[in-house]
């Protein structure tokens, strides 16, 4: 088909459709705009709700924190009263386990007659008395506090002989005590 329209017609039809297509265009920005605009205030609107939940949670949390102040300060005494606690019951000899410790180095044939302990009989020569049967008792006692690493400085001090036929040698042993024979 020939077309025999008038060229001022074909320049209005060809304007009109591109009309059309601009009305188009024109009216998808429009409502893209306005579908971002809708998406930028839902968006704002939930960023504002979770800063307000957000700043209450945090007023929330700073009138919880002052009521457990007094709570925390109680507990930071505690643990210093604790510590104090740890330092002293370090500290602290139990001369039950020092007694022990001494009652198993004594060989057969010898009787400890005089134990005196305390708190300044370690670190420093403590004497001991002890009834021995014979020289070779005498000599094990020794010999046994020499070979202990509880004791140090093991010593005879004076020897007496007695009458006495069951334990007739009465000595004295000097001994340094350590720290660890009371623990």
């Amino acid at each position: 088909m020939i077309n025999l329209l008038p060229d001022d017609k074909k320049k209005q039809i060809k304007a009109a459709r591109s009309n059309v297509l601009l009305l188009r265009y024109n009216i998808m920005l429009i409502a893209l705009i306005v579908f971002l605009g809708i998406a930028v205030a839902i968006t704002y609107y939930i960023l504002t709700s979770a800063q307000t939940s957000a700043e209450t949670a945090i007023t929330s949390n700073n009138d919880k924190e002052k009521s457990y102040a007094v709570l925390k300060s109680k507990a930071e005494v505690f643990r210093g009263q604790l510590s104090e606690a740890k330092q002293i019951l370090d500290g602290q000899i139990s001369y039950s386990d020092a007694i022990l410790n001494i009652s198993r180095l004594i060989p057969n044939g010898v009787i400890l007659t005089g134990i005196n302990l305390d708190q300044t009989s370690f670190s420093q020569p403590v004497t001991f008395t002890a009834k021995v049967k014979g020289e070779q008792e005498a000599y094990n006692l020794k010999k046994s506090f020499e070979n202990s690493p509880l004791f140090s400085g093991a010593a005879f001090g004076v020897l007496t002989k007695s009458t006495s036929t069951d334990y007739p040698i009465t000595i004295e042993l000097k001994v340094t005590i350590n720290r660890e024979a009371a623990k």
